[in-house]
């Protein structure tokens, strides 16, 4: 999967044809992160309430635009998986980042 700035994406709709408002794809990324927000926090409260975690951190360049320079973020994977030892609930992978 690519990822491309919003100002790019503008800058393709444009080339379609498409003059969105230059705010659009901003709008859209909230509205899209907003309806998994139910479901994102069944899965949190499921981890919250595990026996066993198992975790994974990963750092990856993140801009600082403030001081015009890249800084470490992190990327945490928080899965449970009890199917080895009996258990009966669904395995679950939650990914979070932190600047």
């Amino acid at each position: 999967m690519i990822i491309c700035p919003f100002y790019r994406q503008a800058e393709i709709y444009v080339r379609q044809g498409i003059q969105p408002d230059r705010a659009a794809p901003g709008n859209w990324a909230g509205r899209t992160c907003f309806h998994p927000k139910p479901i994102v926090d069944h899965m949190r409260a499921h981890l919250a309430a595990a026996d066993r975690l198992l975790m994974d951190e990963t750092t990856a360049p993140a801009l600082d635009p403030r001081h015009g320079r890249t800084r470490k973020g992190f990327f945490w994977a928080i899965t449970c998986d009890d199917r080895g030892f009996g258990g009966t609930g669904p395995p679950i992978v939650l990914l979070r980042y932190a600047p």
